[in-house]
C-alpha cells in the first residue's frame, strides 16, 4: 500500500506542477487581454459620450444665438411699430375733423 501511494505522489506531483506551470501564465495573459479589452472599450464610449456632448453644447450655443437673434428683432418689431403708431396718433391729430 506505502509503494501504492509513494507512485501516485511521484506521478501526482509533476503532474500537478506542469498543469499550474501552464495554467498560471495562460491565466495572467487572459487576465491582461481582458483588462485591455475593458480600457479601450471605456475609452470608446468615453469618446461617444465626449463627440454626442460636443455636439449639444455646439447646438445649445446655436440655438441661444437664435434665441438672441430672434429677441433683437422682436425688439427692433416694437420699436418700429411705436414709431409708427407715434406717427399715425400725429397724423390723425393734425388731419381736418370731418363732420
Amino acid at each position: 500500500m506505502g509503494n501504492i501511494i509513494k507512485e501516485f505522489i511521484s506521478f501526482f506531483i509533476p503532474y500537478l506542477i506542469t498543469v499550474l506551470a501552464i495554467a498560471i501564465p495562460l491565466a495572467v495573459t487572459m487576465a491582461k487581454n481582458a483588462g485591455l479589452q475593458l480600457m479601450d472599450y471605456h475609452k470608446r464610449i468615453e469618446g461617444i459620450l465626449k463627440d454626442e456632448l460636443s455636439r449639444a453644447l455646439s447646438e445649445k450655443k446655436e440655438a441661444e444665438f437664435q434665441l438672441t437673434a430672434k429677441t433683437a428683432e422682436i425688439e427692433w418689431l416694437a420699436k418700429k411699430v411705436a414709431t409708427l403708431e407715434g406717427e399715425l396718433s400725429t397724423l390723425r391729430a393734425n388731419s381736418p375733423k370731418q363732420k
